[in-house]
């Protein structure tokens, strides 16, 4: 079975963050939850989806675009203590959802890392077997293996790797599915 992903952050991720960090939340949601528990943990919070939250934050900022874009946005000196990209990758086209990862490793401070939750099978049961663009349209998910993120940060150190199946409740359908995840949090190498 493996971590559940909210125990592998907890043990992972959150004891790592400092007040000081900086955080960009990819694929923040438009409850923006994912980032306001970040906020707590953290100095400050860039959170980019399609759909934001409607309430300011003290130590949030909400961009509403689309995620594949946000990096022509950044300046070529922001940079991250910690990327966010949770339950995002599966619901963009591969070869988008890579090139962004590849370009926001620029943005990642040394010694900053990366963490990506997605998924590599289908949900089981009734779960749609499709996604809503931003456009309103509709793609079948996205599938990734672990060494397919891996692979887009070359010489990056693995902090944790791991492909695991876990049994939650589906927020789409409201039924208790079979989930397939892949989780990966990368560190940028110090020189």
């Amino acid at each position: 079975m493996g971590k559940h992903p909210n125990d592998l952050e907890v043990e992972l991720i959150h004891p790592w963050l400092r007040q000081s960090h900086i955080v960009l939340d990819l694929g923040c949601g438009q409850t923006g939850k994912n980032s306001i528990r970040l906020a707590k943990m953290c100095g400050y919070v860039v959170g980019v989806d399609h759909k934001i939250p409607s309430t300011p934050m003290k130590n949030v900022t909400w961009i509403q675009q689309d995620v594949r874009a946000c990096t022509k946005k950044l300046r070529p000196d922001t940079m991250f203590h910690f990327v966010q990209a949770r339950l995002l990758l599966q619901s963009l086209p591969k070869e988008d959802a890579l090139a962004m990862l590849r370009a926001l490793a620029g943005h990642v401070r040394t010694g900053g890392r990366v963490y990506v939750l997605t998924w590599f099978q289908q949900p089981s049961g009734s779960f749609p077997t499709h996604r809503r663009t931003p456009e309103g349209d509709f793609e079948p998910w996205t599938f990734y293996r672990s060494d397919e993120i891996i692979s887009t940060f070359p010489d990056w150190r693995v902090v944790w790797e791991e492909e695991s199946k876990h049994f939650g409740k589906g927020r789409h359908t409201g039924e208790f599915h079979n989930f397939f995840a892949t989780a990966v949090i990368l560190e940028r190498p110090r020189p």
